[in-house]
């Protein structure tokens, strides 16, 4: 994982009536059902209320973020043999590199400004697990650093079957395969990591008035590369999870996305869109050069019409 100063302030009810091809994606407003397995995360300035124990399987946590800065929660799944204080440990004596050795990165719930909530399915095989919010706060500290890791436990089987989604989005490096418009409401965007890097998929409404050039003059005066090597670890390919935007008061509400998934996984995020512009972002660090993902290409302007 890569330390950066920047933080991030970042980004079906019905039967089938419409199947839209929009920038030559298939988008689709479809009737499905929804997850039978649900948990919420509660996040404030430091820390997180999560259930202790979580029944296997496709499971959507909402992140409510009742704190005073941006909050996300990264799920990793611990490596057998690995507990909470084993990965503090490691973590304390080696940095953020560490962490990737003592598990997987298997999504969850994305930034998340104060006040909002945000939805992410994530599938949970039975094993031991942790929440984990590497957000930095103005002051260059990892919410991490300040206590903000939860351990819980998946018990039982994987029941069900993947959600269906209304919307795809392949990650690459370095892109996103994912339509430009798509139209307001409720929606699952299914988010597919083909690597090679960890990826995720930030989503930010703009304000009003506020415009995508913007927002790409923001991220670029934010784009200072990070120390190589010390990101996600060798197991993983080098690259770990987010390193945002710098800790101000952005013109943009960061509404959640899909947090790091390895090479190979995938997740869900659950949304509600107003009509606006939106962006979509990866904070990732190159594993080679440290760079931002998104000013290497990942980072794209979406427009929900309606």
């Amino acid at each position: 994982m890569q330390v950066s100063t920047m933080c991030s302030r970042t980004l079906m009810l019905l039967v089938v009536v419409a199947i839209a091809s929009v920038g030559g994606f298939r988008v689709t407003t479809a009737a499905h059902d929804s997850p039978e397995i649900t948990a919420t995360i509660t996040a404030t300035d430091f820390a997180y209320d999560i259930p202790d124990t979580v029944e296997a399987g496709y499971v959507t946590f909402t992140l409510v973020n009742d704190g005073a800065e941006d909050h996300h929660a990264q799920i990793l799944r611990l490596n057998e043999g690995t507990d909470l204080e084993g990965l503090l440990q490691a973590f304390d004596e080696r940095g953020e590199a560490a962490i990737s050795e003592h598990g997987s990165f298997v999504g969850g719930p994305g930034l998340t400004s104060p006040g909002h909530e945000s939805s992410s399915i994530v599938r949970l095989d039975a094993g031991s697990y942790v929440a984990i919010c590497f957000v930095p706060s103005p002051d260059g500290s990892l919410h991490l650093e300040k206590g903000m890791v939860r351990e819980f436990t998946v018990t039982g089987e994987v029941d069900g079957h993947e959600p269906e989604a209304d919307v795809t989005a392949a990650l690459t490096d370095f892109g996103f395969e994912a339509p430009s418009e798509v139209p307001a409401g409720e929606q699952t965007w299914e988010v597919v990591n083909g690597g090679p890097q960890p990826h995720e998929i930030q989503f930010v409404r703009l304000d009003e008035g506020v415009t995508f050039d913007q927002f790409l003059e923001g991220l670029s005066a934010q784009a200072v590369p990070a120390s190589p090597g010390a990101g996600h670890g060798d197991a993983h390919g080098g690259a770990e999870v987010s390193t945002p935007l710098a800790a101000v008061d952005p013109p943009f509400t960061s509404v959640g996305g899909v947090q790091a998934l390895d090479v190979g996984a995938t997740g869900w995020f659950v949304a509600d869109l107003a009509p606006g512009t939106y962006a979509i972002v990866c904070y990732i660090p190159d594993v080679v050069s440290g760079t931002p993902h998104y000013a290497l290409g990942m980072v794209q302007e979406l427009t929900v019409t309606g």
